[in-house]
């Protein structure tokens, strides 16, 4: 039934759509250019929007880009300072970075010491001592 009633609808509006074209052709020529120019209207802001979208996504997209090889190029720029990270991946040659800024700290405060025992200088000991 209510396939019936959209039916009898669809008539009347065609019929109606006829009456008009037959009185005043000039009204109708006007009325479906407005139609027209509002579902133009429609279509092109949901191209605008879409392009601006696309134009968002395309925008992050390079950015992201620009990012990850930002981080590629220092992760290749710190495989040729760590000594034997030319073929790891990423999370290795961070881990090595780690471990040899630690290897390198080790090695800057046993210098100090030995500098300080080479020099003769009671200072560093002297100065261990009293915080105790």
């Amino acid at each position: 039934m209510g396939g019936g009633a959209a039916n009898s609808q669809h008539l009347l509006s065609a019929l109606l759509q006829e009456f008009l074209i037959r009185q005043n052709p000039d009204l109708w020529r006007k009325l479906r250019q407005q139609q027209e120019r509002r579902h133009y209207c429609s279509s092109s802001k949901i191209l605008r929007c879409r392009s601006m979208v696309m134009k968002r996504r395309a925008r992050l997209d390079r950015c992201i880009r620009d990012r990850r090889s930002a981080v590629e190029r220092k992760v290749r720029i710190l495989k040729k300072l760590i000594p034997n990270c030319d073929t790891m991946e990423m999370e290795r040659v961070l881990r090595e970075t780690a471990d040899y800024i630690v290897a390198l700290q080790m090695r800057v405060k046993l210098m100090q010491i030995m500098v300080d025992v080479l020099s003769g200088s009671d200072d560093h000991h002297h100065h261990d001592h009293d915080q105790e």
